[in-house]
């Protein structure tokens, strides 16, 4: 985790709802090319999970009892933005935003 992912993770005060954090997320005007996610971390309050993919990705999840939203990243950048499914080890359901291509 890089210096400004981890300030956000410990300094953001929010604390939305589960519908607010997917409405959030379903809005692709609140995501763009070159967003870090620290942006998203101030916005949508601290991740509950992390994970460290290959070649630089990390992984962000925020886990709710209606769903869980897996941010992928590279270097802190945002690549994608997907719904998983809970019961089915993590697989996506839904792509909300990518990197535009």
């Amino acid at each position: 985790m890089n210096r400004d992912t981890y300030t956000a993770q410990n300094a953001t005060w929010a604390r939305p709802s589960d519908r607010q954090i997917e409405t959030f997320f379903r809005d692709r005007v609140n995501f763009y090319a070159g967003m870090r996610v620290s942006a998203i971390i101030y916005a949508m309050g601290p991740f509950d999970s992390e994970a460290d993919w290959d070649f630089g990705r990390r992984v962000y999840e925020w886990r709710r009892p209606s769903m869980r939203t897996r941010v992928i990243t590279r270097s802190a950048y945002v690549e994608v933005i997907e719904f998983t499914n809970e019961h089915s080890a993590g697989t996506t359901a839904e792509v909300l935003w990518h990197i535009p291509e």
